[in-house]
């Protein structure tokens, strides 16, 4: 197919997409890649060709949109500016998820903080704590406490506390933290820290109702003892 009817064709399912009222739906799994493809190929390829090439390999546009630039390099399809052109419109995808998400989930919804939890880490090779306040019974939008290595980050208690502090109409909040490269099993440690912040906050009037950790495995809740006092002083 020649570049012409490349771009005829991308047209064509644009005009069908408007036509239906930008629903998503109305579109099959080539069509929706090769609208993925057409703001990232190289002038004068066959979109269309290799959609479906693509499409056969990866199932969809979101499967191949999260796929490593390893294995995108591997299909032999797509060049490095390609593939870093596919990582940025992954990374748009995610944001806007995890900005439309955190604004509607409630803090009892466990499968869409869940989802939301995968969404926030997705690609992260290092460890994060984040602080997401509870407003209103929903989720707020996260704060970065801290950033480790891979297997272990740091952060000073009394941060949490201050940045609680700014926000008088919030007194319940979410911690969650992600193992990169391993299962999302709660260790020891992060039992501890979760029973020292919450004796911590409870005193100053706050109250932790969850901790997450994000693994390569899904997502786990660390179990912790509220009793005030072991909290407080657990070392």
């Amino acid at each position: 197919m020649s570049n012409e009817k490349s771009v005829s064709y991308s047209a064509a399912i644009l005009e069908k997409f408007a036509e239906n009222g930008c629903n998503i739906d109305c579109l099959n799994g080539s069509e929706i890649m090769c609208m993925v493809l057409s703001s990232v190929l190289s002038r004068g390829k066959d979109t269309k060709a290799l959609a479906e090439k693509l499409t056969g390999m990866f199932g969809s546009a979101g499967a191949l949109l999260k796929a490593s630039p390893a294995v995108l390099i591997g299909t032999g399809l797509l060049s490095p500016t390609e593939i870093i052109k596919l990582k940025v419109i992954n990374a748009v995808f995610i944001l806007t998820e995890i900005q439309k998400l955190g604004k509607t989930i409630r803090a009892y919804d466990e499968r869409e903080i869940h989802r939301y939890l995968k969404l926030l880490y997705h690609g992260c090779g290092e460890e994060i704590v984040y602080l997401i306040p509870l407003k209103g019974g929903k989720l707020s939008s996260p704060i970065r406490l801290a950033t480790g290595l891979e297997t272990r980050v740091v952060f000073d208690p009394s941060i949490l506390i201050e940045l609680l502090e700014l926000s008088p109409s919030c007194k319940e909040f979410i911690l969650c933290h992600n193992h990169p490269n391993d299962f999302s099993t709660p260790s020891e440690r992060d039992i501890g820290t979760t029973e020292k912040i919450f004796g911590i906050a409870k005193l100053k009037g706050f109250t932790l109702k969850k901790h997450y950790v994000v693994g390569t495995d899904g997502v786990s809740e660390v179990p912790f003892d509220d009793n005030i006092l072991r909290s407080v002083f657990k070392v």
